[in-house]
């Protein structure tokens, strides 16, 4: 069982300070290594904050929450934190794809 101190935020990236996450990941290669370190420990992943352009050499958002969904690793609440609209109805279809509901301004999936 996990403590609310175990509960942590992720935000991925490239340039926004994101101070209101517990880790921060710049570099869009890494995130998914990240993340199941993240998963397989005694942390519990509670919010994921997730840009779309993450740099020339790095995938997009969508390729990353693809994975992470993929992989299931991908947290029940993700906020979209991207400046590019195109991207993030990408990255809102690819949820909706999985299960996920638009709530306030979060993605939610609800436990089964």
């Amino acid at each position: 069982m996990h403590g609310i101190d175990d509960k942590i935020r992720v935000a991925v990236d490239d340039c926004r300070e994101c101070s209101y996450a517990d880790v921060l990941i710049r570099n869009g290669n890494l995130v998914v290594y990240i993340m199941k370190s993240l998963f397989d420990s005694d942390k519990e992943i509670h919010e994921l904050f997730m840009d779309y352009d993450l740099g020339d050499e790095s995938p997009n958002g969508k390729a990353i929450l693809l994975t992470l969904l993929e992989q299931n690793i991908c947290p029940k609440r993700v906020q979209l934190i991207t400046m590019n609209p195109v991207g993030e109805t990408n990255m809102e279809n690819t949820l909706k794809d999985f299960g996920y509901i638009k709530s306030g301004g979060y993605w939610v999936k609800e436990s089964n």
